[in-house]
């Protein structure tokens, strides 16, 4: 009789988890691409803001900070504000990176 019900427990558990992931996997997935960006190409050296390189990418900050983190899209730091380079921006947008 518990078996039963743990067992129930726990297959809602698991569905729920899933459900949560799935959830999080499409707050960090990208829209299929359609064409570049060209306002990120007309600039290459001007930095743009994490959140406005978020934006731009349709990723999440934590993304962004992985990215980081394995040398993919490497921010620059300038008075405790993390900024990147358009180019490398338009790079990772166009799949170059």
């Amino acid at each position: 009789m518990f078996g039963a019900l743990i067992d129930s427990v726990s297959e809602k558990v698991a569905e729920r988890i899933c459900s949560r992931i799935e959830e999080r996997l499409q707050q960090c997935q990208r829209p299929p691409q359609t064409s570049s960006f060209p306002s990120l190409t007309e600039d290459p050296d001007q930095l743009i803001t994490k959140a406005e390189a978020c934006h731009l990418l349709d990723r999440c900050e934590s993304t962004l900070s992985k990215w980081a983190q394995r040398g993919i899209l490497v921010p620059i730091r300038r008075g405790g504000q993390l900024y990147y380079r358009k180019g490398d921006v338009a790079k990772m947008y166009n799949g170059e990176l």
